[in-house]
């Protein structure tokens, strides 16, 4: 497992995920959105607890800069472009289907952006070293745009990159 948990967060490192959340209160989540998903079902605690064990597993003492909600988009997000094998891997850790945890992320960003008691600020991208010619579906990149409003970005990942 923990050489899982090290694969999927080095696999962070091609989605850029920033969210900001502070001062949630415990509000009442019913199941009243847009894809009709409860967002409080007991199937969905492995879900939230992988997130929070990546977060644990990579914790050194410091601040955190990505939360688990950070975690679980940027690997839902990634898992979208697997099939076969690895499809089956990220929804046996999942705990449910893609297609299901997309609808899951979607609203509850759209929750925690909505609420009075708590505000995030997400950005999501991919970002693609263009030296490796990979190009996207249209299925991979409508799926991202609507439901993480996320691109696609290529960039040469060299020393000009950095600067």
């Amino acid at each position: 497992m923990k050489k899982f948990i090290k694969v999927i967060s080095a696999s962070l490192a091609a989605v850029i995920v920033l969210g900001a959340v502070g001062g949630c209160d415990n509000h009442d989540r019913k199941k009243t959105n847009k894809y009709d998903v409860d967002l409080t079902g007991d199937d969905r605690t492995e879900y939230l607890s992988f997130g929070l064990d990546v977060l644990k597993a990579n914790y050194n003492g410091g601040n955190q800069l990505v939360s688990p909600l950070s975690i679980l988009t940027a690997l839902t997000m990634v898992a979208n472009g697997a099939d076969g094998i690895t499809l089956e891997e990220f929804e046996d850790v999942f705990g449910m289907s893609v297609d299901e945890a997309n609808k899951y992320i979607y609203m509850l960003s759209k929750e925690f952006e909505s609420s009075e008691d708590c505000k995030t600020n997400n950005a999501n991208a991919i970002w693609v070293n263009e030296d490796y010619g990979i190009e996207f579906d249209k299925e991979y990149l409508n799926t991202m745009s609507e439901f993480y409003s996320s691109d696609v970005y290529k960039a040469e990942f060299n020393k000009s990159t950095e600067e």
